[in-house]
């Protein structure tokens, strides 16, 4: 038991305690429920559980992308940090997602990826050099760049998606790292 008048600063820490394991309980309960709303929408039940994908698991994912015919880099800079499990897969899916959507709307023939690992945080930056938003007849119909900002600000970061500055188009995430 903490005695916030006779020791605020075992209180406080208690409270950071909770604070982050209440924030995490959460993101698994938003996951869970997210698997169960996907279920009842598709009229099937989950399929088998599996384990989520991490950052380590990048290097195949760009070489199944590349095994389609797009030229693919794969970059970090910085020194990882420990990131929450939801943090690390938001990342994870953010390039997936934007490197599907490369392959399917871009008419792009190369993309990089880029995590920068800098002091509280990890910046995911994935760009394209194809015809960017303009070019794309389905630009902004489906739920691709509106569920990687969900994913991610459920983390507690930010999405920024929009025209490349030379060119293409540009995704960017910044996710909070592990306290």
């Amino acid at each position: 038991m903490h005695d916030l008048a006779g020791d605020p600063s075992s209180a406080a820490d208690a409270l950071r305690d909770v604070d982050r394991v209440a924030a995490q309980a959460l993101a698994d309960m938003r996951h869970l429920l997210a698997m169960t709303d996907d279920a009842e929408t598709s009229g099937s039940a989950p399929g088998p559980l599996a384990p989520q994908p991490a950052l380590a698991d990048l290097p195949e994912l760009v070489g199944d992308v590349v095994d389609t015919g797009l030229a693919v880099s794969l970059e970090q800079q910085g020194a990882p940090r420990e990131l929450t499990a939801g943090a690390e897969l938001a990342a994870y899916r953010v390039i997936q997602e934007s490197l599907t959507n490369v392959i399917r709307h871009a008419g792009a023939d190369s993309a990089s990826d880029l995590l920068q690992w800098v002091p509280g945080k990890l910046l995911v930056t994935v760009r394209d050099d194809g015809r960017g938003v303009a070019g794309s007849s389905t630009a902004g119909t489906g739920r691709g760049l509106l569920g990687m900002r969900q994913r991610v600000e459920l983390v507690g970061g930010t999405l920024r998606c929009g025209p490349a500055t030379d060119g293409g188009f540009q995704v960017q995430a910044d996710l909070p790292a592990a306290p």
